[in-house]
């Protein structure tokens, strides 16, 4: 049998398993956390397992509900998801959007988890992984999860944190041009204030999720222990543990377009596991910020077990402008949720 006919095969077989979704839910796993806190590094790890598939990110999940709402009733309904896929960027090379449409042109209407489920699985048996588990990862997707546990209720979280410092000073670094209000408030507190909302809502969600399906994960710890993490995380997933030296070896998919993301942010991702950014907050960041960050993240980086980087707490006049401003970010930010559910978003 040639490698096409083989590959030609494993499509037929997933798309002929897709017609049972509808009343069988497969087990999809979801990479949590806050931007820069290493869900890239720990994705292409999974990802390196033969019996899991976590594509690159996208924003799938966050706009198909504001197309369709929660059933895609019709082929015009289809029609308008289509052409978004096919004008999000690079969308193509994250996903086989022909074929997909081809499966779902035949069996609609699709329930949003379905077709979720039919285009990560489709991808999966495209790139090679017809039997693989899928899984989805979008740092901005933090949000949703109560969502995505009403979708999937046997769906399993991996929640990976880094400390506040280390991430805000990558935010500040590569992209601080995805906090919209940096022109009105500084980069450094915008990106401490959404970690620590991240945090949060991470932790009411947690004992709700249960030891089964979710499982914390420190950046310092896989960057420092990367085989007893993955050894856990395997456990976690109900995977042999034998493929640690597959998982570590994600690097040698650098060349594979579909795997990798592009963009200087991503260059510690192309070279082996290293530790040499922990701690590098508290290099780079004034020590003015260091204390805003103390006080703005304190209590959920108590929470975490991480301590606080500055001994002397800022001014009281210092915390009371920042819980003003926390205030002002929280309220606003609930204005926006409110909006684009109300627009059909999640």
């Amino acid at each position: 049998m040639t490698l096409d006919q083989s590959a030609m095969d494993h499509r037929s077989e997933i798309e002929s398993n897709l017609l049972s979704l509808k009343t069988k839910n497969d087990q999809p796993f979801f990479v949590i956390g806050y931007s820069r806190s290493g869900t890239t590094l720990l994705r292409l790890m999974l990802n390196a397992h033969p019996d899991l598939y976590v594509p690159k990110e996208s924003q799938v999940f966050q706009f198909v509900p504001r197309i369709a709402g929660s059933l895609v009733r019709d082929n015009n309904d289809l029609t308008r998801i289509i052409k978004w896929m096919k004008a999000e960027p690079n969308f193509t090379e994250k996903f086989p959007i022909s074929r997909f449409e081809e499966f779902a042109q035949t069996r609609l209407p699709l329930p949003l988890p379905v077709l979720f489920q039919a285009l990560y699985r489709i991808s999966a048996a495209d790139i090679g992984k017809p039997h693989a588990r899928w899984g989805h990862k979008k740092p901005e997707d933090w949000p949703f999860t109560y969502k995505l546990m009403e979708w999937y209720p046997e769906a399993q979280f991996i929640h990976i944190v880094r400390k506040p410092h280390d991430s805000v000073a990558s935010m500040e670094t590569h992209l601080s041009q995805n906090l919209r209000l940096r022109s009105v408030v500084p980069t450094y507190i915008h990106a401490a204030w959404k970690w620590r909302e991240c945090q949060r809502a991470q932790r009411i969600i947690a004992p709700r999720l249960g030891k089964n399906r979710y499982f914390r994960v420190h950046y310092e710890d896989l960057v420092h222990d990367p085989r007893t993490i993955l050894a856990k995380l395997c456990e976690f997933l109900k995977l042999p543990g034998d493929n640690i030296d597959e998982m570590l070896s994600y690097t040698k998919f650098t060349s594979d377009t579909r795997i990798y993301e592009s963009g200087a942010h991503m260059e510690q991702t192309r070279r082996s596991v290293t530790a040499a950014s922990v701690g590098r907050g508290e290099i780079v960041l004034p020590q003015k910020y260091q204390a805003d960050i103390d006080f703005i993240c304190g209590r959920e980086m108590s929470a975490l077990s991480y301590g606080q980087v500055v001994p002397k707490k800022a001014s009281f006049i210092r915390r009371l402008y920042l819980s003003l401003l926390l205030i002002s970010l929280t309220n606003g930010y609930r204005g926006v949720r409110a909006y684009r559910r109300l627009m059909g978003g999640l």
